[in-house]
């Protein structure tokens, strides 16, 4: 006797019965049959939908029925409604899972959103799409260097300040010697810098000694003014001309008779610094490149009163962004 014994479709013996096998066993190989079918499928009160696996939909199919859509190497799940196909949010492709619980699901918005939207939810299981209110980073563009900043509302780029990008020094040595001219001269310093930045400012700074001296023969009061003027070169303008921003007269030397008497000569040595602030704007020579300085003075006094030279000085520009 061949009858195997099985409780599910997977126990069967697909050889049995063989040929050889009495008649008379057939009723027990249906029996058999039916136990296995009622064991795999003990809650088959209605049709049963299989799953179907290939490149193409099923011909017969009905409202349930799913096919394992094989047709791409991204394969998915899809599930006829009675209608048409519809692809199931949980498929191979994906480990997304729609319900993190028995008890927790999630309502997908019905339709995509917007570009940069992202996905928010109620706290009652509804998801949609919202757009991040103010929280958006402005454009990079054209914005290298620059730091993220916010006014309490929105966000935007600023420039950083106060950054040194560069400094330039000329160690000088004694200029030539004026005697008393009421108009600006060459007696003094130049420095030339190489200007990187078309929006930072140049900070033109002299520091110097002094050397001055006046009879009074004249005068009872005699002093030294000075300029910052734009280089000779590379500048097409008249030599000696105001840099724009800046002003002239900056005494830097003053001596006064107190009557001490009659033609006497008063020599003085003294140190004196000075800063000039040029804005991008006002450099003299272009925004960026080469961008030369000088210090020129004048004396106001009468006659063969004396005269001034600067020496063993410096001369250095500093560009801050």
């Amino acid at each position: 006797m061949t009858v195997e014994s099985a409780a599910y479709i997977s126990g069967l013996v697909p050889a049995y019965p063989p040929g050889s096998d009495s008649i008379s066993e057939g009723d027990d190989h249906l029996r058999l049959l039916k136990t296995v079918l009622q064991g795999t499928f003990p809650n088959a009160n209605a049709a049963i939908n299989g799953i179907h696996t290939g490149t193409s939909a099923p011909s017969a199919k009905t409202a349930g029925t799913i096919w394992y859509d094989t047709t791409t190497s991204h394969k998915v799940l899809k599930i006829y409604d009675g209608s048409g196909w519809v692809t199931l949010v949980s498929s191979p492709a994906t480990d997304f899972k729609l319900l993190g619980a028995t008890n927790v699901g999630w309502v997908l918005p019905t339709s995509d959103g917007s570009a940069d939207q992202f996905l928010t939810t109620d706290g009652s299981g509804n998801l949609d799409w919202a757009s991040a209110a103010g929280a958006e980073l402005p454009s990079q563009t054209g914005n290298s260097g620059k730091f993220l900043t916010t006014n309490g509302s929105a966000a935007s780029w600023a420039a950083t300040t106060g950054s040194l990008i560069g400094i330039t020094q000329a160690i000088q040595t004694s200029s030539t010697y004026m005697r008393n001219d009421s108009s600006y001269a060459t007696t003094g310093y130049s420095v030339t810098h190489n200007k990187t930045s078309a929006t930072s400012d140049l900070y033109v700074m002299l520091d110097t000694f002094i050397n001055s001296s006046n009879n009074f023969e004249n005068t009872s009061t005699w002093s030294a003014d000075l300029r910052l003027a734009k280089g000779a070169s590379p500048d097409s303008g008249s030599v000696g001309d105001l840099v724009a921003g800046t002003t002239d007269n900056i005494q830097c030397a003053l001596q006064e008779d107190v009557g001490q008497g009659t033609g006497v000569t008063w020599d003085f040595s003294t140190g004196f610094s000075r800063c000039f602030k040029v804005t991008a704007a006002n450099c003299p020579h272009g925004t960026t490149g080469s961008n030369e300085f000088q210090v020129w003075a004048k004396i106001t006094a009468d006659g063969d009163d004396g005269g001034l030279t600067f020496t063993n000085g410096t001369m250095a520009v500093m560009e801050i962004e």
